[in-house]
Parts: C-alpha cells; structure tokens; sequence
C-alpha cells in the first residue's frame, strides 16, 4: 500500500508581504515599552548622571562609545561566522547575510572612532594616537567599507563587473 504524501508546509512570507498589522498587535506593547526604556535610560545617562571628579562632563560620551566598540566588533564575528557558513556549506542567505552586516558594523565602527576621538580630546588633548586599540579599530572600518562599498543602499562605490552580453542575472 502506497502512503499519501504529505502536504508541503506553509512558505514563510517575505519581508513586503507580512502582515504589518498582525505584527504591531502582536509586539507593539514591548516595542513601545522597549522604546520608552531605551529613551530613559539615554536621558539618565547624558543627564542624569552627576559628573565624574577628574572627567567632569566629558564622560558621558562613554555611554554611547562603548557599546558602538562592542557592537563593532559583535557585528564583525557575526559578519564572519556567516561568511564561514556561506563558504564552507554554500548556504546563500548567509552570503546575504554577511553583506549586509559590513554597513551597520561601518556605522558603529564609525560611531566608535568619532566619539573616541571627541572623548580623547577632552581627556588627553589630542584628537587621534596612534594607539593599537584605536588602530585596530580603523583597521577594522577598512575592512567592513570593503564589502560595503558594493551595497547599492551604501552608495555603490565600487562597481562589480559588468554582466555578459545577454546575461539577466542581479536584474
């Protein structure tokens, strides 16, 4: 006796065809409250916070440098484990994946060395030193704006090669 398949399941929809407001009836309460969190905790940070005895003022910026360091790099391990995947299993989504984490690690990155030097300013008198932590962290913008540099939505600084003649890939 020959049993009857078993029904496909369900697709996941894509981005553009979910169902926004399901979502926002959903999750909308802990959205807002996570909002309303994130904007208190700000205000108690920058201020809240009496100043600290030798830095005065100039403190504050830490809580917006630090967690762009720590981002910058988490950004950067996920952006090479999907790598890794995309290499090793040649799973294509995480190629995706991986390309779309160099702009938002460039943007921390970025966050990270223009507070860094606002801070080092105040605190040691000078905008840049050619420290290795600070280093390491230019290195490490180089290194997202390289595949960033292709990203359409990232401005398309450099041109992948022009397709074949009667190619319709990427279009």
């Amino acid at each position: 006796m020959i049993a009857a398949a078993a029904p496909a399941p369900a697709a996941t929809p894509w981005f553009h065809s979910l169902d926004w407001e399901r979502l926002l009836e959903t999750y909308g309460v802990p959205l807002l409250a996570a909002i309303v969190v994130l904007l208190v905790g700000m205000w108690q940070a920058l201020l809240v916070v009496p100043p600290e005895a030798k830095q005065l003022d100039s403190f504050r910026i830490l809580y917006i440098h630090v967690p762009s360091a720590w981002m910058s790099l988490f950004v950067f391990a996920l952006m090479a484990l999907y790598a890794a995947i995309a290499l090793i299993w040649r799973i294509k989504v995480c190629e995706i994946l991986a390309m779309a984490c160099a702009p938002m690690g460039a943007g921390f990155t970025l966050i990270t060395l223009l507070t860094g030097s606002i801070w080092g300013k105040g605190t040691w008198g000078t905008w840049w030193d050619w420290d290795p932590r600070m280093t390491s962290e230019l290195v490490l913008l180089f290194l997202y704006l390289g595949p960033a540099a292709g990203d359409p939505l990232f401005g398309g600084l450099v041109g992948w090669p022009a397709p074949a003649p009667g190619d319709q890939r990427g279009r």
